[in-house]
């Protein structure tokens, strides 16, 4: 918008009594009546002695009042339609929605607020900018917002680049926040190689045999199920907690990758001497409930 435009009125009726002027000059012309009911900030700074009535026309050659404020015409475009009883505003990008929250924590907008912390659910901001949803939950204590993100971070494979720290740091997200996100990722990785080597999971295996027969006799005990079963479990089990140590989150996308993989593959084809088949669709059923169950954020 050019300097000096006039944004449209909000209603027609009655005449507003309050211009708002935008960091890019534009102008929105108000009702103090609006400003003062939605926001205490507000309130406080048009705390002067008002006409008898809010709804009274000012005279015709009256200057009205007027206050400069350093949000964009489009923040406060869509702050106002939160405030006024007009359309929600849309939002197609996060940076402008995270404006718009903060502008409205600034004025102490709380219906504003409690209408655009909806929006960060939205799939789009979700799967865009995970830490950026999570750097303005985290800052506002919202915990539905900042467990849905914090999942979808355990998607990205460079948690670590410099900057997601910066984005944290600029939304004013605390530094334990900021660590929650790193060490409940590497807990994630840790229990899940943890759980593939210790000894309850070798039963699992153990059970996936349907002769149910570590030492079949159809082995001519020369061959042993456990080790010719595990020579094919180690690799699976190196290339599962390797994919899981970049993406810790175990979706239907993780499991995706293993998808005509050869060592998926040659593993689901094993079958004992005796002709038992291994059940390695009950195996993989167990270690997704595994992660399924891993700490998330609370």
């Amino acid at each position: 918008m050019a300097e000096n435009d006039l944004y449209p009125n909000f209603l027609s009726t009655p005449p507003p009594d309050f211009i708002i002027k935008s960091a890019d000059g534009t102008r929105f012309q108000v009702h103090r009546l609006f400003l003062q009911a939605s926001s205490s900030v507000f309130a406080a700074m048009l705390a002067v002695p008002q006409p008898e009535s809010a709804f009274v026309s000012p005279p015709a050659n009256a200057v009205i009042p007027s206050a400069d404020v350093t949000e964009s015409s489009v923040v406060m475009a869509k702050l106002l339609c939160l405030i006024y009883p007009v359309s929600l505003p849309s939002f197609d990008n996060i940076d402008t929605l995270s404006e718009t929250i903060l502008a409205a924590d600034k004025y102490d907008i709380e219906g504003a607020l409690s209408i655009l912390r909806q929006f960060l659910l939205k799939k789009e901001f979700l799967d865009s900018d995970p830490v950026h949803v999570y750097g303005l939950a985290s800052r506002f204590g919202w915990k539905e917002e900042k467990k849905a993100a914090f999942r979808v971070t355990l998607t990205l494979p460079n948690i670590t680049d410099p900057r997601y720290a910066d984005t944290l740091y600029a939304l004013g997200a605390s530094a334990k926040d900021a660590f929650l996100l790193l060490s409940l990722r590497q807990q994630r990785i840790d229990s899940l190689v943890y759980f593939l080597e210790d000894d309850p999971f070798k039963s699992i295996l153990k059970a996936a045999l349907n002769c149910n027969n570590w030492f079949c006799e159809a082995s001519n005990r020369d061959k042993i199920n456990r080790d010719k079963m595990m020579k094919l479990w180690r690799p699976l089990m190196l290339a599962i907690t390797s994919e899981f140590s970049k993406r810790p989150l175990g979706d239907d996308s993780f499991w995706s990758h293993f998808v005509g993989k050869e060592v998926l593959r040659m593993f689901f084809n094993y079958t004992c001497a005796c002709g038992s088949p291994m059940d390695g669709g009950d195996v993989m059923s167990k270690i997704r409930t595994f992660m399924d169950e891993l700490p998330n954020c609370e």
